[in-house]
């Protein structure tokens, strides 16, 4: 990825960042004009403004989680996605391992350290989201050049070089 390329993707995930800030803002402060909604959907801040504003009251975080799954339909945990399988959930206890059926992603953020310009915390500014799916292994019956495939393809397909 060339430089210019980094560059860009940066500056165009903080602008996409501060826009759906500064939208909160304005609907909290209750200046917020109508604008246009965005191709690319809702951000999760809308999701939730959206459902806390239909409540009327607050919420505790897993009835907002609830309604956002039940309203906007974000939840993707249907059996016909193609890269989606079986996996070790990391939040099972030791010693008793518990299955997940999920996708893999790989997230990737910058960090930026505002506390050399006063009394800040540092920001995370997310640079890729990019799905990572596991090779599919071959049956018991495979050939030994479908194995040897498969050895190969999961030597280049690892996260470490995605």
């Amino acid at each position: 990825m060339e430089r210019e390329d980094v560059r860009d993707t940066i500056l165009d995930a903080m602008v996409i960042s501060l826009e759906a800030q500064l939208r909160a803002l304005k609907r909290l402060r209750g200046t917020s004009e109508e604008e246009e909604p965005l191709d690319m959907g809702m951000s999760q801040v809308d999701m939730v403004y959206n459902i806390l504003k239909r409540a009327g009251q607050p919420l505790h975080i897993s009835q907002i989680i609830e309604d956002v799954e039940k309203i906007h339909k974000v939840r993707k945990s249907g059996r016909k996605i193609k890269s989606a399988f079986w996996q070790r959930d990391p939040l099972s206890p030791p010693f008793h391992v518990n299955f997940v059926y999920g996708l893999r992603f790989m997230h990737a953020s910058l960090i930026f350290p505002h506390y050399r310009d006063g009394d800040f915390s540092a920001r995370g500014y997310p640079v890729r989201f990019v799905e990572c799916p596991a090779v599919k292994k071959p049956g018991k019956r495979a050939s030994a050049e479908q194995v040897k495939n498969y050895k190969e393809a999961v030597k280049t397909h690892n996260l470490s070089r995605q």
